[in-house]
């Protein structure tokens, strides 16, 4: 999404009586997306961190072991 474009989402909504807003950012986000939401004035004001189990072919994700392993 480009500034203007968002400039323009934002004006709509104060046009509506919406007094803010908030979105969510991929901070690694090749584009730049966290940058260009900061320069148009929102602060970050809560992270997450997600994480994932990616399995290699023909691995079990929960590999069952022997009692005493």
């Amino acid at each position: 999404m480009t500034a203007p474009r968002v400039l323009g989402l934002m004006s709509g909504t104060s046009a509506d009586g919406i007094d803010a807003a908030c979105l969510g950012v991929d901070a690694e986000n090749p584009r730049g997306a966290l940058s260009l939401y900061e320069r148009l004035g929102y602060r970050p004001t809560a992270s997450t961190c997600v994480h994932e189990l990616v399995e290699a072919p023909g691995a079990s994700v929960c590999p069952v072991r022997p009692r005493g392993d």
